[in-house]
């Protein structure tokens, strides 16, 4: 804001899963007019908006409010945005041929199968503890699946090592953790090293390999990064992501874009100030 010569300022609400219409409430009478959501509460914010953009619609999540003047809400997605600006150029060029795996069966999963359905992938999984949740993650592909001719499937989240199953022919593997595991140095990251360690199977060399996290942590990779380090597998954290949905999130609410050039300068001050 301060580059733009803007006024304003950007404030953390903790928020109880029965709390967010309170939340929602609280915000309004406080004169705020953006809120961005994140999980869990990314799926209620969207029932409680007046209306949804298209990008909200499809996502069936929304990450992003407006707090309209006259006391209505509208909802946004930029998580699809934040997404499809995020993976790298070298990544981008080989999902033709890349098998796409992605963990987790929330708001944020729902957000990158709707951002990948535009690209023409050959097999796309989703890995969820609940094939119910994770059909609703795959409704999401119908474009893809008829489009493209991708091959969508549901596993469960894997017990023991073994490749993934290759329902379609593909050279390279991409490994997205959708869920908040490995954000706390505390968590148990037992579930995500097992994933990987599928994905190296089911590759020739941990070069065809890529994970991405969608969190990031201060000062440290993330858990899933770090395992993913470890076993040679090229990796990138949540902050390219958050960079580029909070640019869009703001445009949401002030009308003005940030350039290529603002959210590039971002991101290398919050590589910078992490390490």
């Amino acid at each position: 804001m301060e580059t733009l010569g803007l006024e304003g300022s950007y404030t953390a609400f903790p928020c109880e899963a029965n709390a967010v219409e309170a939340t929602l409430s609280q915000c309004r009478a406080q004169g705020i007019t953006g809120l961005n959501v994140t999980i869990p509460h990314k799926a209620t914010a969207l029932t409680l908006a007046d209306n949804a953009t298209p990008m909200a619609q499809l996502a069936q999540a929304a990450n992003t409010l407006t707090l309209h003047t006259n006391g209505t809400i509208t909802a946004h997605n930029t998580d699809i945005a934040g997404i499809l600006a995020s993976i790298p150029p070298t990544v981008r060029q080989h999902l033709p041929h890349t098998h796409v795996v992605v963990l987790g069966a929330g708001g944020v999963a729902k957000a990158i199968v709707a951002a990948l359905q535009y690209y023409p992938l050959p097999q796309l999984t989703v890995v969820s503890r609940s094939q119910e949740r994770a059909a609703d993650v795959m409704a999401l592909t119908q474009l893809a699946a008829h489009q493209h001719n991708t091959a969508v499937g549901w596993q469960p989240w894997p017990e023991k090592t073994t490749p993934f199953y290759a329902a379609a022919k593909t050279t390279r593997l991409l490994v997205i953790n959708a869920t908040p595991i490995g954000m706390a140095t505390s968590d148990d990251t037992g579930p995500l090293n097992t994933v990987l360690d599928c994905a190296l199977g089911t590759v020739a060399s941990p070069g065809q390999c890529t994970a991405i996290d969608t969190v990031y942590q201060a000062n440290t990779l993330t858990g899933f990064c770090k395992l993913a380090h470890a076993k040679g597998i090229p990796q990138q954290d949540g902050l390219a992501m958050l960079v580029h949905q909070g640019a869009e999130s703001f445009t949401c609410w002030t009308g003005t874009s940030i350039n290529t050039e603002i959210r590039l300068a971002a991101l290398a001050h919050l590589r910078q100030t992490a390490t």
